[in-house]
């Protein structure tokens, strides 16, 4: 297992409940990195939005991207996350339809 991956875990907790619970850096900046790509994701399968936030400032500000559309924000901040954390985010089918792969849905 990845090292940065192995902190996350650590600093995340599931409650019996459900309830999860994010303690420390490591954990807070993976959140962040889940979040925006998915909301990027979202904006490119739909043209939606679930944010008002400038999504590609905020990533080339906080991951160094630079790409001028969601797409190919989304494109850098997916290496970026594989790079970081040793495993593949393109599972989840909406990152997937967003970037043009197959998905189980179609």
């Amino acid at each position: 297992m990845n090292e940065n991956l192995r902190k996350v875990q650590e600093q995340t907790e599931v409650t019996e409940h459900g309830t999860i619970v994010i303690d420390g850096t490591d954990g807070i900046h993976h959140f962040q990195m889940v979040t925006a790509i998915t909301e990027l994701a979202f904006r490119v399968n739909t043209g939606g939005r679930i944010s008002r936030a400038n999504l590609i400032g905020f990533c080339a500000q906080m991951y160094g991207t630079k790409g001028k559309t969601h797409k190919k924000v989304l494109v850098e901040m997916v290496k970026h996350y594989e790079d970081t954390y040793g495993r593949s985010i393109t599972d989840n089918n909406v990152v997937s339809r967003a970037l043009g792969l197959k998905t189980e849905e179609a």
